[in-house]
Protein backbone atom coordinates (compact mmCIF):
# COMPACT_ATOMS: atom_id res chain seq x y z
CA UNK A 1 0.00 0.00 0.00
CA UNK A 2 2.84 2.41 0.82
CA UNK A 3 4.55 1.79 -2.56
CA UNK A 4 1.23 2.07 -4.36
CA UNK A 5 0.50 5.41 -2.68
CA UNK A 6 3.79 6.73 -4.08
CA UNK A 7 3.43 5.23 -7.56
CA UNK A 8 -0.01 6.67 -8.26
CA UNK A 9 0.84 10.39 -7.98
CA UNK A 10 4.17 9.86 -9.77
CA UNK A 11 2.42 8.02 -12.58
CA UNK A 12 -0.22 10.71 -12.83
CA UNK A 13 2.40 13.49 -13.15
CA UNK A 14 4.27 11.45 -15.77
CA UNK A 15 1.04 11.04 -17.71
CA UNK A 16 0.36 14.78 -17.66
CA UNK A 17 3.88 15.38 -19.00
CA UNK A 18 3.16 12.87 -21.75
CA UNK A 19 0.05 14.81 -22.76
CA UNK A 20 2.03 18.04 -23.05
CA UNK A 21 4.69 16.38 -25.21
CA UNK A 22 2.05 14.84 -27.48
CA UNK A 23 0.62 18.33 -28.13
CA UNK A 24 -2.93 17.05 -28.29
CA UNK A 25 -5.99 19.26 -28.43
CA UNK A 26 -7.57 20.36 -25.13
CA UNK A 27 -10.48 17.98 -25.76
CA UNK A 28 -8.23 15.00 -26.35
CA UNK A 29 -6.08 15.83 -23.34
CA UNK A 30 -9.07 16.19 -21.08
CA UNK A 31 -10.62 12.95 -22.26
CA UNK A 32 -7.38 11.02 -21.92
CA UNK A 33 -6.79 12.53 -18.47
CA UNK A 34 -10.35 11.69 -17.47
CA UNK A 35 -9.80 8.05 -18.43
CA UNK A 36 -6.59 7.94 -16.40
CA UNK A 37 -8.19 9.56 -13.33
CA UNK A 38 -11.15 7.18 -13.37
CA UNK A 39 -8.76 4.25 -13.78
CA UNK A 40 -6.81 5.36 -10.68
CA UNK A 41 -10.03 5.86 -8.70
CA UNK A 42 -11.25 2.41 -9.76
CA UNK A 43 -7.97 0.85 -8.58
CA UNK A 44 -8.04 2.69 -5.24
CA UNK A 45 -11.65 1.76 -4.46
CA UNK A 46 -10.97 -1.86 -5.43
CA UNK A 47 -8.13 -1.99 -2.90
CA UNK A 48 -10.25 -0.37 -0.19
CA UNK A 49 -13.20 -2.67 -0.94
CA UNK A 50 -11.15 -5.86 -0.76
CA UNK A 51 -9.39 -4.70 2.42
CA UNK A 52 -12.65 -3.73 4.13
CA UNK A 53 -14.22 -7.10 3.26
CA UNK A 54 -11.13 -8.89 4.57
CA UNK A 55 -11.19 -7.05 7.91
CA UNK A 56 -14.99 -7.38 8.23
CA UNK A 57 -14.78 -11.16 7.83
CA UNK A 58 -11.91 -11.29 10.33
CA UNK A 59 -13.76 -9.38 13.07
CA UNK A 60 -17.04 -11.13 12.27
CA UNK A 61 -15.37 -14.51 12.83
CA UNK A 62 -14.20 -13.22 16.20
CA UNK A 63 -17.86 -12.42 17.05
CA UNK A 64 -17.09 -8.70 17.28
CA UNK A 65 -20.41 -7.71 15.73
CA UNK A 66 -20.13 -4.07 16.79
CA UNK A 67 -17.28 -1.61 16.68
CA UNK A 68 -14.62 -2.50 14.11
CA UNK A 69 -16.80 -5.11 12.39
CA UNK A 70 -19.62 -2.61 11.82
CA UNK A 71 -17.23 0.10 10.60
CA UNK A 72 -15.67 -2.20 8.00
CA UNK A 73 -19.10 -3.43 6.89
CA UNK A 74 -20.24 0.14 6.24
CA UNK A 75 -16.92 0.86 4.52
CA UNK A 76 -17.38 -2.17 2.25
CA UNK A 77 -20.88 -1.03 1.19
CA UNK A 78 -19.69 2.52 0.53
CA UNK A 79 -16.59 1.32 -1.34
CA UNK A 80 -18.66 -0.98 -3.55
CA UNK A 81 -21.02 1.89 -4.42
CA UNK A 82 -18.17 4.25 -5.29
CA UNK A 83 -16.35 1.53 -7.23
CA UNK A 84 -19.41 0.92 -9.41
CA UNK A 85 -19.73 4.65 -9.99
CA UNK A 86 -16.07 4.93 -11.06
CA UNK A 87 -16.38 1.88 -13.33
CA UNK A 88 -19.35 3.49 -15.04
CA UNK A 89 -17.46 6.77 -15.51
CA UNK A 90 -14.39 4.89 -16.76
CA UNK A 91 -16.40 3.06 -19.43
CA UNK A 92 -18.24 6.26 -20.33
CA UNK A 93 -15.01 8.25 -20.66
CA UNK A 94 -13.53 5.60 -22.96
CA UNK A 95 -16.28 6.42 -25.47
CA UNK A 96 -14.87 8.71 -28.16
CA UNK A 97 -18.09 10.73 -28.15
CA UNK A 98 -17.51 11.72 -24.50
CA UNK A 99 -17.42 15.49 -24.98
CA UNK A 100 -17.22 16.87 -21.50
CA UNK A 101 -16.27 20.39 -22.60
CA UNK A 102 -18.73 20.75 -25.45
CA UNK A 103 -22.25 22.01 -25.26
CA UNK A 104 -24.31 19.22 -23.82
CA UNK A 105 -21.27 17.88 -21.97
CA UNK A 106 -20.41 17.73 -18.29
CA UNK A 107 -20.70 21.43 -17.49
CA UNK A 108 -24.13 21.71 -19.09
CA UNK A 109 -25.59 18.88 -17.04
CA UNK A 110 -28.31 19.66 -14.49
CA UNK A 111 -27.11 21.13 -11.23
CA UNK A 112 -28.49 18.24 -9.11
CA UNK A 113 -26.38 15.76 -11.04
CA UNK A 114 -23.23 17.81 -10.60
CA UNK A 115 -24.04 18.26 -6.92
CA UNK A 116 -24.47 14.53 -6.47
CA UNK A 117 -21.06 13.90 -8.07
CA UNK A 118 -19.46 16.36 -5.69
CA UNK A 119 -21.19 14.72 -2.73
CA UNK A 120 -19.90 11.32 -3.84
CA UNK A 121 -16.38 12.72 -4.04
CA UNK A 122 -16.60 14.35 -0.62
CA UNK A 123 -18.14 11.18 0.80
CA UNK A 124 -15.36 9.10 -0.68
CA UNK A 125 -12.68 11.30 0.84
CA UNK A 126 -14.47 11.17 4.20
CA UNK A 127 -14.56 7.39 4.09
CA UNK A 128 -10.86 7.24 3.30
CA UNK A 129 -10.20 9.53 6.27
CA UNK A 130 -12.31 7.36 8.59
CA UNK A 131 -10.55 4.26 7.28
CA UNK A 132 -7.09 5.67 7.99
CA UNK A 133 -8.16 7.07 11.36
CA UNK A 134 -9.65 3.72 12.31
CA UNK A 135 -6.37 1.99 11.50
CA UNK A 136 -4.44 4.56 13.57
CA UNK A 137 -6.83 4.13 16.51
CA UNK A 138 -6.51 0.36 16.27
CA UNK A 139 -2.72 0.52 16.31
CA UNK A 140 -2.79 2.92 19.28
CA UNK A 141 -5.20 0.60 21.13
CA UNK A 142 -3.05 -2.46 20.47
CA UNK A 143 0.11 -0.72 21.65
CA UNK A 144 -1.49 0.34 24.95
CA UNK A 145 -3.62 -2.72 25.75
CA UNK A 146 -2.85 -6.24 26.89
CA UNK A 147 -4.12 -8.53 24.14
CA UNK A 148 -5.41 -11.32 26.40
CA UNK A 149 -7.17 -9.39 29.18
CA UNK A 150 -7.95 -6.15 27.27
CA UNK A 151 -6.62 -4.22 30.26
CA UNK A 152 -3.97 -1.49 29.97
CA UNK A 153 -0.49 -2.99 29.60
CA UNK A 154 2.56 -2.30 31.75
CA UNK A 155 3.84 0.61 29.65
CA UNK A 156 0.47 2.36 29.77
CA UNK A 157 0.23 1.70 33.52
CA UNK A 158 3.60 3.32 34.17
CA UNK A 159 2.58 6.47 32.30
CA UNK A 160 -0.76 6.66 34.13
CA UNK A 161 0.91 5.94 37.48
CA UNK A 162 3.38 8.82 37.05
CA UNK A 163 0.59 11.19 36.09
CA UNK A 164 -1.68 10.20 39.00
CA UNK A 165 1.11 10.28 41.56
CA UNK A 166 2.14 13.75 40.39
CA UNK A 167 -1.47 14.90 40.73
CA UNK A 168 -1.71 13.39 44.23
CA UNK A 169 1.42 15.27 45.34
CA UNK A 170 0.25 18.51 43.77
CA UNK A 171 -3.20 18.45 45.37
CA UNK A 172 -2.14 16.52 48.50
CA UNK A 173 -4.57 13.68 47.76
CA UNK A 174 -4.01 10.14 49.03
CA UNK A 175 -3.76 7.17 46.67
CA UNK A 176 -2.85 3.51 46.89
CA UNK A 177 -1.22 0.85 44.76
CA UNK A 178 -2.37 -2.77 45.06
CA UNK A 179 -0.42 -5.63 43.52
CA UNK A 180 -2.61 -8.66 42.88
CA UNK A 181 -1.28 -12.14 42.14
CA UNK A 182 -3.30 -15.24 41.22
CA UNK A 183 -2.52 -18.03 43.70
CA UNK A 184 -1.01 -21.25 42.33
CA UNK A 185 -1.41 -20.00 38.77
CA UNK A 186 1.23 -22.38 37.42
CA UNK A 187 -0.97 -25.26 38.56
CA UNK A 188 -3.75 -24.21 36.17
CA UNK A 189 -1.35 -24.33 33.22
CA UNK A 190 0.37 -27.57 34.27
CA UNK A 191 -2.82 -29.43 35.24
CA UNK A 192 -5.41 -28.20 32.76
CA UNK A 193 -3.40 -26.55 29.97
CA UNK A 194 -2.61 -23.00 28.90
CA UNK A 195 -6.14 -22.36 27.62
CA UNK A 196 -7.39 -22.79 31.16
CA UNK A 197 -4.68 -20.44 32.39
CA UNK A 198 -5.77 -17.84 29.85
CA UNK A 199 -9.38 -18.25 30.98
CA UNK A 200 -8.36 -17.67 34.61
CA UNK A 201 -6.47 -14.50 33.71
CA UNK A 202 -9.42 -13.19 31.70
CA UNK A 203 -11.98 -13.90 34.42
CA UNK A 204 -9.92 -12.27 37.16
CA UNK A 205 -9.36 -9.26 34.89
CA UNK A 206 -13.12 -8.94 34.27
CA UNK A 207 -13.94 -9.05 37.99
CA UNK A 208 -11.30 -6.43 38.78
CA UNK A 209 -12.32 -4.16 35.93
CA UNK A 210 -16.00 -4.35 36.91
CA UNK A 211 -15.23 -3.82 40.59
CA UNK A 212 -13.03 -0.75 40.31
CA UNK A 213 -14.31 2.82 40.43
CA UNK A 214 -14.53 4.79 37.19
CA UNK A 215 -11.42 6.85 37.93
CA UNK A 216 -9.29 3.91 39.15
CA UNK A 217 -6.86 2.03 36.94
CA UNK A 218 -6.52 -1.74 36.69
CA UNK A 219 -3.71 -3.06 34.50
CA UNK A 220 -1.88 -6.28 33.77
CA UNK A 221 1.61 -5.90 35.18
CA UNK A 222 3.06 -9.14 33.88
CA UNK A 223 2.38 -12.88 33.96
CA UNK A 224 -0.33 -13.50 36.56
CA UNK A 225 0.21 -10.17 38.31
CA UNK A 226 -2.07 -7.14 38.12
CA UNK A 227 -1.86 -3.66 39.59
CA UNK A 228 -4.80 -1.66 40.82
CA UNK A 229 -4.32 2.09 41.30
CA UNK A 230 -6.88 3.36 43.79
CA UNK A 231 -7.05 7.07 43.03
CA UNK A 232 -8.07 9.52 45.78
CA UNK A 233 -8.34 6.68 48.25
CA UNK A 234 -7.18 6.69 51.87
CA UNK A 235 -5.22 3.75 53.26
CA UNK A 236 -8.12 2.14 55.15
CA UNK A 237 -10.54 2.50 52.23
CA UNK A 238 -8.00 0.96 49.85
CA UNK A 239 -7.40 -1.97 52.16
CA UNK A 240 -11.11 -2.77 52.53
CA UNK A 241 -11.65 -2.38 48.75
CA UNK A 242 -8.92 -4.96 48.14
CA UNK A 243 -10.44 -7.27 50.72
CA UNK A 244 -13.82 -7.04 48.98
CA UNK A 245 -12.15 -7.93 45.69
CA UNK A 246 -10.30 -10.88 47.24
CA UNK A 247 -13.48 -12.26 48.81
CA UNK A 248 -15.48 -11.81 45.59
CA UNK A 249 -12.93 -13.80 43.57
CA UNK A 250 -12.78 -16.47 46.27
CA UNK A 251 -16.58 -16.88 46.36
CA UNK A 252 -17.11 -16.87 42.59
CA UNK A 253 -17.73 -20.24 40.95
CA UNK A 254 -15.61 -20.68 37.82
CA UNK A 255 -15.99 -23.40 35.24
CA UNK A 256 -14.00 -24.07 32.06
CA UNK A 257 -14.39 -27.13 29.79
CA UNK A 258 -16.74 -28.71 32.34
CA UNK A 259 -14.14 -28.38 35.08
CA UNK A 260 -14.88 -26.45 38.28
CA UNK A 261 -12.04 -24.10 39.17
CA UNK A 262 -11.27 -22.58 42.55
CA UNK A 263 -9.45 -19.27 42.12
CA UNK A 264 -7.99 -17.09 44.86
CA UNK A 265 -5.66 -14.11 44.85
CA UNK A 266 -3.08 -12.62 47.19
CA UNK A 267 -2.89 -8.83 47.44
CA UNK A 268 -0.25 -6.42 48.68
CA UNK A 269 -1.19 -2.79 49.22
CA UNK A 270 1.03 0.29 49.59
CA UNK A 271 -0.33 3.78 50.17
CA UNK A 272 0.72 7.41 49.78
CA UNK A 273 -1.04 9.83 52.14
CA UNK A 274 -0.62 12.86 49.83
CA UNK A 275 2.28 14.58 51.59
CA UNK A 276 5.99 13.98 51.54
CA UNK A 277 8.08 12.34 48.83
CA UNK A 278 7.62 8.98 47.18
CA UNK A 279 8.06 7.50 43.72
CA UNK A 280 6.25 5.08 41.46
CA UNK A 281 9.01 2.52 41.93
CA UNK A 282 8.88 2.73 45.73
CA UNK A 283 5.08 2.28 45.83
CA UNK A 284 5.32 -0.75 43.54
CA UNK A 285 8.23 -2.13 45.57
CA UNK A 286 6.33 -1.76 48.83
CA UNK A 287 3.20 -3.35 47.35
CA UNK A 288 5.35 -6.21 46.08
CA UNK A 289 6.85 -6.69 49.55
CA UNK A 290 3.35 -6.86 51.05
CA UNK A 291 2.32 -9.33 48.37
CA UNK A 292 5.29 -11.53 49.25
CA UNK A 293 4.23 -11.46 52.90
CA UNK A 294 0.68 -12.45 51.91
CA UNK A 295 2.00 -15.46 50.01
CA UNK A 296 4.32 -16.43 52.84
CA UNK A 297 1.35 -16.25 55.23
CA UNK A 298 -0.53 -18.89 53.24
CA UNK A 299 -1.93 -16.97 50.23
CA UNK A 300 -5.50 -15.74 49.71
CA UNK A 301 -4.79 -12.77 51.97
CA UNK A 302 -4.54 -8.98 51.77
CA UNK A 303 -1.58 -7.36 53.54
CA UNK A 304 -0.93 -3.62 53.63
CA UNK A 305 2.30 -1.64 53.67
CA UNK A 306 1.90 1.92 54.90
CA UNK A 307 4.19 4.59 53.50
CA UNK A 308 5.44 5.34 57.03
CA UNK A 309 6.55 1.70 57.46
CA UNK A 310 9.38 2.20 54.97
CA UNK A 311 10.79 5.30 56.65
Amino acid sequence: MRKLSLLLPIGFLAYLLFLVIMNESPMERFQRTSVFVHFINTSVWTIILTSSIQFYLKYNRQKQLGGASLIYFILAIASATLLLNELYMLIYSLNSSYQVLDKGGFFSLPVPWIASKLLVTVGGLSIIYLYIQGRIDKIAFQSSTDELTKLPNRRTLENLFKSELSRSKRHKIAMSCAMIDIDYFKKFNDTYGHQTGDYVLQQVAIIMDNGKRAHDVVARYGGEEFIWLLISSEFEDSYFACERLRKEIESTEFEFNDKALSITVSIGVSSFHGEGETTVNSLIYNADRSLYEAKEAGRNKTISFKESDSE
